[in-house]
């Protein structure tokens, strides 16, 4: 039996992907952030996906593991920005970070909510390419 809950005997490691660690499911998206807390204060980012739990964003800022960021993720169809206050830093590479929300306030937590039924409803009901996927 396996030491992982006995559902990954004979796996290679290689077999094991991100998403099996996922807690919520994401959706492709193009959003426009402001980012601030990085190493190099603050700047503009692309956010790639987005879930309940976190996103990943691709941004020229210098982004390291562990460094908490504050996101203002310019949603269309919202009036202003969704405010996430504490979203950790859990990879990154030369462009991109995966971050995970870790601070973020009730209201801004059912906007999110919001935007998430939103976008996997619309992807569900007609097949949306154009602002959302699942991933």
């Amino acid at each position: 039996m396996s030491p992982i809950d006995g559902k990954a005997e004979r796996r290679s490691v290689m077999n094991f992907k991100i998403e099996d660690r996922r807690t919520a499911p994401r959706v492709a998206v193009r959003f426009h952030a402001m980012v601030s807390g990085s190493v190099q204060s603050e700047g503009m980012g692309m956010i790639l996906d987005l879930s309940q739990s976190g996103c990943r964003l691709e941004s020229p800022l210098l982004m390291l593991p562990g460094v908490s960021l504050e996101l203002r993720i310019a949603v269309p169809g919202l009036e202003w920005a969704l405010m996430i206050d504490g979203a950790d830093v859990q990879w990154a590479n030369e462009d991109c970070a995966g971050l995970a929300f870790v601070r973020i306030r009730e209201t801004e937590r059912q906007r999110l909510d919001d935007v998430m039924t939103t976008r996997l409803t619309r992807k569900s009901e007609n097949g949306d390419e154009e602002q959302s996927e699942l991933v």
